[in-house]
């Protein structure tokens, strides 16, 4: 992590960030399933399915985290993108969050509250409602109420309505302003891990993926000198071009040279002029035999000097 640019590390933050919302989602859910504080055993058997919801939001987070913090890690442009399109789902996923909540809070929640305790409820639900609220029955003990050594006919408990009610109305409210204060909070570290994972990428996309762009400090910070020169004052001559590419390693390939082929109008021709004579049949089958099937320079260029022959 020495030498990292700022960008990076404000990309660095906002993946910690992330993290931790995962982290506190996942902390008051297993709060909330095993029991850990006052009153959540209501939650957990009135409004299992949005408790559900946040597990799985806040589980999801942390799995976003992942590759934030690989991609910020090793330059990756591809684990940069997943993290992006990921946190779009998060953001998905607390906009969920929010309406569940929402909706329930600004609804008629006395009457379904009402439906649930008489119609939804199994006796073992609303005894543990009864024992955290300290209530018997919903309006008195004679309605819906499941019988124990609190709540029995003779008893001085109160309904469970009104607690009820309260509680619910207190314990959404909590929730649907938490889904908006986290919802803005990721906003703004959305917005600012995109812009500056396009400025991580964008340097690093001048080495590439490769060895020295990833683990390479001195290479990073090379590269980075070499990208502030061509924002700020551009290739100025060839000589900066030779030197970018000493900096970055590069080898230009060799450009291809073909052989050159001997001009067989012209062997044909040397053999015409020479006649039927029996040396020059045996210099231009020698020539013909000769290393890469080329022809005898040397007998030619002297048997033919003068012809305008050249080879």
């Amino acid at each position: 992590m020495q030498g990292w640019p700022g960008y990076k590390w404000v990309l660095f933050l906002s993946v910690v960030i992330v993290s931790l919302l995962g982290i506190t989602g996942l902390l008051y859910a297993f709060l909330t399933w095993f029991r850990a504080w006052k009153h959540a055993g209501v939650m957990a058997i009135v409004d299992s399915e949005l408790l559900l919801l946040i597990t799985f939001s806040s589980a999801f987070f942390l799995l976003t985290a992942l590759p934030g913090f690989t991609g910020t890690l090793f330059d990756s442009q591809q684990l940069l993108t997943m993290y992006t399109l990921f946190q779009i789902l998060c953001l998905v996923l607390i906009t969920a969050v929010f309406y569940l909540s929402h909706k329930r809070a600004t609804s008629t929640l006395p009457e379904a509250l009402q439906l649930s305790w008489t119609q939804v409820f199994t006796p073992i639900d609303r005894l543990a409602i009864q024992h955290s609220l300290h209530c018997c029955g919903y309006q008195s003990a004679f309605q819906s109420a499941t019988r124990s050594e609190d709540c029995h006919a003779g008893t001085s408990l109160p309904g469970c309505k009104q607690a009820f009610v309260d509680f619910e109305s207190r314990n959404l409210g909590k929730i649907w302003r938490g889904a908006v204060v986290c919802g803005l909070i990721f906003l703004v570290d959305m917005f600012v891990g995109y812009l500056c994972a396009q400025r991580l990428t964008g340097v690093f996309a001048l080495g590439g993926m490769g060895k020295g762009s990833r683990g390479d400090g001195q290479t990073r910070r090379i590269l980075e000198k070499l990208k502030s020169f061509r924002l700020g004052r551009g290739r100025s001559s060839g000589a900066s071009a030779d030197s970018e590419d000493i900096i970055l390693n590069i080898r230009k390939p060799e450009p291809f040279q073909p052989r050159a082929r001997a001009d067989t109008r012209a062997v044909s021709s040397g053999v015409r002029h020479e006649g039927h004579g029996h040396n020059g049949r045996e210099a231009s089958l020698n020539g013909r035999n000769g290393n890469g099937g080329g022809y005898d320079r040397d007998y030619f260029s002297n048997a033919h000097q003068g012809q305008g022959y050249a080879f």
